[in-house]
This record gives structure tokens, sequence and C-alpha cells, in this order.
């Protein structure tokens, strides 16, 4: 079973690349790996790396995550042997930088996918609400009939809208247990502040759900207590970034 890493590029660098080739290379008969792709915005990377793979699963990564030989190989076993129902599965980041505010998104971002997870546990596997759209699986006959990610929406909430859509049509969606995409994310404070307005404008102006469960907010501060000022700026910010994306959404409507 061939398994296809779709790599995004920076999307800063789209101009110089964008009429470039997608490099594809053949690790061996199991894995092959498309990218970096370059587009306008993740969701039209995916995109067009996904048109191109051959493999029956995808793994989406971006260009600051990398996987292990070891992540590689859980992969391969993990699509060999999945229950038949599960279609979409996703990791968690491992953050390697020493940045501060790195770690404070990475601990978000982590704890948001953990409070969607379900007790009950498939081998490995247990279902999921939400995932991270840097280590994101995908059977590749869903990712097309589903009709791949959003353009429209290009980044920033692109994988729950695409989640929301497999749930929709009834497909298995699970967290695998103890895989870790090494993420280096190297945050400056505008970067940091940027995710927390995209990410929650984006869900407020699509009207998507977060998952059907609530995210438990304590949860947030059980981290160091170094990361509770950063992280309350991240939800208060991130709150009224989704109330003008809601705002904005209903003013087009009207």
């Amino acid at each position: 079973m061939l398994l296809s890493i779709v790599e995004t590029g920076d999307h800063r660098q789209t101009v110089a690349h964008s009429e470039s080739a997608i490099p594809q290379l053949r690790y061996s008969e199991r894995v092959e790996k498309i990218g970096p792709v370059f587009r306008a915005n993740a969701s039209a990377m995916r995109n067009a790396g996904a048109r191109v793979a051959k493999g029956r699963w995808i793994f989406f990564k971006d260009r600051d995550c990398e996987l292990s030989e070891r992540d590689i190989i859980r992969l391969l076993n993990i699509v060999s042997t999945s229950p038949s129902e599960i279609k979409v599965m996703g990791g968690l980041y491992r953050n390697t930088g020493s940045q501060f505010l790195g770690h404070v998104y990475n601990f978000v971002q982590n704890h948001w996918v953990l409070s969607g997870v379900g007790k009950t546990k498939a081998k490995d596997l247990r279902a999921a609400d939400r995932l991270l759209g840097g280590a994101l699986l995908i059977e590749r006959a869903t990712y097309e009939r589903l009709g791949g990610f959003s353009e429209a929406i290009g980044w920033g909430a692109e994988e729950l809208e695409f989640l929301n859509r497999a749930h929709h049509h009834g497909c298995g969606v699970a967290l695998i247990d103890d895989l870790y995409v090494t993420h280096k994310n190297r945050l400056s404070v505008p970067g940091f502040f940027k995710r927390a307005w995209v990410q929650n404008f984006n869900r407020g102006f699509y009207r998507l759900s977060r998952s059907t469960q609530s995210p438990e907010i304590g949860g947030y501060f059980s981290g160091p207590i170094l990361f509770f000022p950063a992280i309350m700026a991240f939800f208060m910010l991130g709150w009224i970034a989704n109330a003008v994306g809601r705002f904005k959404r209903s003013r087009l409507s009207s």
C-alpha cells in the first residue's frame, strides 16, 4: 500500500515557485513525497499536491513539520491495519523550538485536539472531532469524494471545515495515539496573534462548529503557569475575531 506525503511550501515564495513543477520523490514501493508545493494558500497547496499523489492514503504536513523514519513506519502500519470505517486520522505536534510563544501555541493546538477526543479506543485510535492540518492523514478516495480542502478559506480553520464535511458524510475520524510530528514553530508576537485572529475569524465567518463537544476551557490553563498570560491574550483576541467574523457574515447574508 502506497503512502503519499504532501508537503506545503511557504506562501511567501509562491510568486517565485508557483509555475514550477511539483517535486515528486519515490522513497520506496510504500512511500512517495510530493512537494514542497507552492500556491496562494495552504488549501490550494494541499489540493495541488493531492492531485498528483498516487498513494491510497495521503499524509499532509506543513513545511515546518518533520516526520522521523519511525513516524513513517508507524503511519504505514496504521493505514495497513486501521478499521475500514476510519477515513481520516491525525497526530499531535511536538515543538522543538526554543521560543516561548511557539511552545504556548503548540500547547493550545494540542489541547484543542485532545479536548475533542473520545475515550473509546480501537487499537491505537480514538474517535476525534478536531485534528491538526500539519499532521493529517486522509484516505485518497475519501479526500476526492469530499472535494478536498476549501480554497475559499485558504488557511485558518480549513482543516476543521474539511472534518465537518467528513463527519457529515459519515466518515470515521480518529486521533492516532503517540504520533507526534516535530513542529519547528518559531513564532514572533505578530505571528502568534495573527493565528489567534485568522483561525477564529474564519470559524465565525464560515460558521464552523468547533466540534460536537465544547473544549474544556479550564484545561488550557493546566500547563505551565508562565503560559497563562499568553493563553489569556490568545483567547481574548480569538473571541473578538470570532465575533467579528460572525458579524461580517451576517451582514453579507442580510
